[in-house]
């Protein structure tokens, strides 16, 4: 699997939602993997699996807010609850 390494600065909203799905709840300090990097320094990411990578997004607190904004931007008030236990096909 391709590891693929993020700044918070170079994320998208897929990546975003990704985030949201793995953590819906939130992720703490105990979510964080540390890394050693090249200069002998560590850095915290946190893993985001996809189907063909494995996203290392590095965490610090702008992107602890660009989370928080994210969430309070998306807007579910236009999902519906299924009527029937099949969905409908386009």
């Amino acid at each position: 699997m391709k590891h693929i390494f993020k700044d918070y600065r170079n994320i998208t909203d897929k990546h975003m939602l990704r985030i949201r799905e793995k953590y819906p709840k939130g992720f703490s300090d105990t979510d964080f993997i540390s890394i050693k990097t090249s200069d002998r320094d560590y850095m915290d990411v946190l893993e985001i699996p996809s189907l063909e990578s494995l996203y290392l997004i590095r965490i610090n607190h702008d992107l602890l807010s660009l989370i928080d904004d994210f969430n309070e931007s998306l807007d579910f008030s236009d999902e519906l609850e299924p009527t029937s236990g099949k969905e409908n096909e386009d």
